[in-house]
């Protein structure tokens, strides 16, 4: 997918309020409520944008441990063998929570 100038507007109005509604992204990227919605869902499709709960981990009575997500580019080839290092050096410091 080609990230056009409109896409960058949409991108900074979430960047600046994740909660924003459709139609005030519309406003401030001088588009329709339909064209920023489409956008929006087109750039999900293609992993552009990505929406998440974060979690308040202190709720859970976890003392010193801190949630942090990483995110990491790396060649397909080797993205396995990197992920079971992580988990084989990494584990005894990893509390694990599944997204969905």
């Amino acid at each position: 997918m080609n990230v056009n100038i409109t896409d960058l507007k949409i991108i900074n109005c979430l960047l600046s309020n994740a909660r924003m509604e459709i139609a005030e992204i519309a406003k401030e990227t001088s588009v329709s409520p339909k064209t920023a919605r489409r956008r929006m869902e087109k750039m999900q499709q293609h992993h552009i944008i990505d929406f998440y709960i974060i979690r308040d981990v202190s709720s859970v009575n976890f003392v010193g441990y801190i949630e942090f997500g990483l995110m990491v580019a790396v060649n397909k080839l080797d993205y396995r063998e990197i992920i079971e290092r992580m988990y084989t050096e990494m584990r005894e410091y990893m509390i694990n929570f599944p997204l969905n």
